[in-house]
């Protein structure tokens, strides 16, 4: 059984991380803060998660165009990305000094505007373009394995199913479609226009995941996440086992 980790930006503004105006918790890839993340990062692995993911959840274009300015911002992103991957594979070898061995590195693929806004989220992909976001979905992964190289790669907290098809274009631009993979649909399962949780979309993101994962794609999804239901477990089994199901029905039947 696989345990993942928790929320390595929360933990860190907690561990003396100072929280950014511009950036959130990425300004925990600054030097000096470093071994917070290399701490926090062997905390989840002495809790005994055996999937840790890397801390750029904070390194995306909106974040860092604000920070940066428009034409300064890529250089950094490629930068701090690369040094989370980094961190997370010194953290791993710390692990095994005191016998957790076996732990994977996930990449983090985040969304590429502000998180939790599925409004938003929409909204930059129509501006930036399909090929621009995975461009940029396209050099985080090119950083990820220069740090790392990381042994699979989660999709984040994704403000929309579209952003997800970036990504997962990107990995197999990158030649890397047959590594593990992780979809976390939180962000858009919230309402464009109130922001209030949409659970019934589960099922419908569930079934998109198994398409990817069964059809011609044979995306190696390991697994997929859609918080707000009781169902998670249920729907994350159906995923790992790559059953061909209807992911709809099991939602209505676990939550009857």
């Amino acid at each position: 059984m696989e345990v993942m980790d928790g929320g390595m930006g929360s933990l860190l503004l907690q561990t003396g991380v100072p929280r950014d105006a511009h950036v959130w918790s990425a300004r925990c890839l600054e030097p000096a803060f470093h071994g917070n993340v290399i701490a926090a990062h062997c905390l989840f692995i002495e809790a005994g998660a055996t999937i840790i993911t890397t801390s750029n959840y904070g390194v995306q274009p909106t974040y860092y165009r604000r920070a940066f300015g428009a034409e300064g911002s890529a250089a950094h992103m490629a930068r701090d990305t690369e040094t989370a991957a980094r961190l997370a594979m010194e953290a791993r070898f710390a692990g095994e000094a005191f016998g957790k061995r076996g732990v994977r590195v996930f990449g983090c693929l985040p969304p590429l505007c502000e998180s939790h806004r599925p409004d938003l989220g929409a909204a930059f992909l129509e501006a930036e373009g399909e090929a621009n976001v995975q461009q940029i979905y396209g050099e985080i992964v090119q950083a990820l394995m220069r740090g790392g190289p990381v042994d699979g790669f989660i999709i984040e907290t994704a403000n929309t199913w579209p952003e997800v098809l970036c990504a997962v274009a990107a990995l197999e631009d990158q030649g890397l479609a047959g590594m593990p993979v992780i979809i976390s649909m939180q962000g858009a399962l919230l309402c464009p226009l109130t922001l209030l949780p949409q659970p019934h979309l589960a099922a419908e993101f569930a079934q998109r995941a198994l398409e990817l994962k069964l059809g011609p794609r044979q995306l190696p999804i390991e697994a997929f996440g859609a918080l707000f239901l009781r169902c998670l477990f249920e729907l994350l089994i159906i995923i790992l086992a790559g059953r061909p199901v209807n992911a709809q029905a099991t939602v209505r039947t676990v939550m009857a």
